[in-house]
């Protein structure tokens, strides 16, 4: 009976302590062009976003990712080309359903937004980009695109509440099963 407890007691403490790994990427929204055009690729530590043949304007595109608890880096760029900016991007933002973040733009002949080391907790994020082909792009060969990356380092994970009241629980049934079995033991003398 004690060696069961014990035994019990240790691999709940090893289930908890044990977070699955998440990496689930897909499009929700594309927008900006033909289904199939908006893609993203993303592992869990690194990944890329894109559409290489935006034909809609304007648009909204929106690219889902889950995130363990850690920092988020990400860039954003679409290629300055024939005098002009292929897309004009009006606002670009990361976050949850309840907590989005505007992307910054970092100035430079390339229309580029970046962020770097967000804070994040795990959870399902989400990329929202919202432009439009530059006007001055008549030409319908010209090719409007933009690419991005994904960058993620995991942190240490503060355990939540329960988490934590499940541990002191398994490590006090460790104790008490420790305490009785030293309660029960003789010590003889020859």
């Amino acid at each position: 009976m004690k060696k069961a407890m014990l035994s019990a007691a240790i691999a709940f403490s090893a289930m908890v302590a044990v977070q699955p790994a998440l990496a689930a990427t897909t499009v929700q929204t594309c927008g900006s062009g033909a289904a199939g055009s908006c893609s993203i690729t993303f592992n869990g530590t690194n990944g890329v976003y894109s559409n290489l043949a935006v034909t809609n304007s304007p648009f909204t595109d929106t690219y889902l990712f889950d995130l363990g608890t850690g920092t988020l880096s990400l860039d954003l760029t679409t290629t300055y080309a024939n005098a002009r900016q292929d897309i004009d991007f009006s606002l670009v933002r990361v976050g949850t359903t309840g907590s989005m973040v505007n992307v910054p733009f970092v100035l430079g002949t390339d229309e580029t937004y970046r962020i770097s080391n967000l804070a994040v907790t795990a959870g399902q994020y989400m990329l929202t980009l919202t432009g439009a082909r530059d006007s001055g792009n008549a030409n319908s060969a010209f090719n409007a695109s933009y690419t991005g990356n994904i960058n993620f380092a995991a942190g240490s994970a503060v355990p939540e509440p329960a988490t934590w009241a499940m541990m002191l629980l398994g490590f006090g049934l460790v104790g008490a099963t420790m305490r009785r079995r030293a309660a029960t033991a003789r010590v003889t003398f020859a």
